[in-house]
């Protein structure tokens, strides 16, 4: 159970409720993909590239090819590497968007319980 401040003007608050019966499935977490958001951080664009720059080197002069070192694994350090980097990305945006909803949350709240609020209307 929770309750929360309802986004349409009432005096009420919204309560939501999470149901999970016991005898369900247990579902994963599933796989990581990018957030919509970060394709246009040009921090991230920047770092991506210099990644993708060093593979390309390491492909082209990559040539005595053996099980440790062939393009596959090259490619995999690659994805690995930029995958780490997205989620720190993520996670500073991710910190200043809770943030800022943990103030405006706050403000919602101070707001609603002021005792000055005319509520006669």
């Amino acid at each position: 159970w929770d309750s929360l401040i309802c986004q349409v003007p009432t005096d009420h608050q919204m309560v939501t409720v999470r149901f999970a019966p016991p005898d369900l499935p247990h579902i994963g977490k599933g796989r990581w993909s990018w957030p919509a958001g970060l394709i246009t951080d040009t921090t991230l664009v920047k770092r991506t590239i210099d990644l993708g720059m060093t593979l390309q080197d390491t492909l082209e002069t990559l040539t005595p090819r053996s099980e440790d070192h062939n393009p596959q694994i090259a490619w995999l350090s690659f994805k690995t590497s930029i995958n780490q980097v997205a989620k720190d990305v993520a996670k500073t945006h991710l910190c200043k968007i809770n943030q800022r909803i943990r103030t405006l949350s706050k403000d919602l709240r101070r707001i609603a319980n002021a005792p000055d609020i005319d509520t006669s209307e």
